[in-house]
């Protein structure tokens, strides 16, 4: 047997047999078997939720962070969904890395739920770690949050809970800065 010992960031230990896939503790982490394993877990960057304006674009609203085994794995894309009283405030989303955007813009359906494909497929590196950040578009007001509910990747994938922080689309004006060039 194989083991893999895996800290998350909150630092509960877990460990995944490939013949005994039983985690411990931690549900924010993800260990998969197939062809290479990835770990999938919320970054500890995951923005914290706040009052944004009703009409704010790309804000930054939950970061995953990927690592793969031993093999390099591709993933090919996510379903997203919008949770919260004012779901509907969260318009479109897209998806980026820090080499920059990763999807294009998908608009939410009448589910609250957008599949956001990756074209070329966004590849991590064996043994390296690479974050996804999820940006939404607001278009109207309320509370929402965004959550993983599916990957698709070169490695089977059964996610835990992957949700970011809840935010409050409000109808406030927001602060315009002009730059002059004198």
């Amino acid at each position: 047997h194989r083991d893999l010992h895996v800290r998350s960031r909150r630092q509960r230990q877990m460990c995944i047999r490939d013949s005994d896939m039983t985690d411990t503790e931690d549900d924010t982490t993800t260990v998969v078997v197939g062809n290479g394993e990835l770990e999938v877990s919320l970054s500890a960057t995951t923005p914290e939720g706040m009052d944004i304006t009703k009409d704010a674009k790309a804000v930054n609203v939950l970061e995953i962070d990927v690592t793969a085994g031993n093999e390099d794995v591709s993933i090919t894309g996510l379903e997203l969904e919008r949770t919260g009283f004012g779901s509907a405030a969260a318009d479109q989303v897209a998806v980026f890395s820090k080499e920059g955007r990763v999807s294009k813009e998908k608009s939410f359906n009448s589910d609250d739920v957008a599949n956001v494909t990756f074209s070329p497929a966004f590849v991590v590196k064996a043994g390296e770690t690479q974050t996804l950040t999820v940006r939404v578009n607001v278009g109207g007001e309320g509370e929402f949050a965004v959550k993983v509910n599916e990957m698709s990747s070169s490695a089977n994938v059964e996610l835990g809970m992957l949700e970011g922080n809840t935010f409050d689309a409000k109808d406030t004006e927001a602060a315009v800065l002009e730059v002059k060039n004198e």
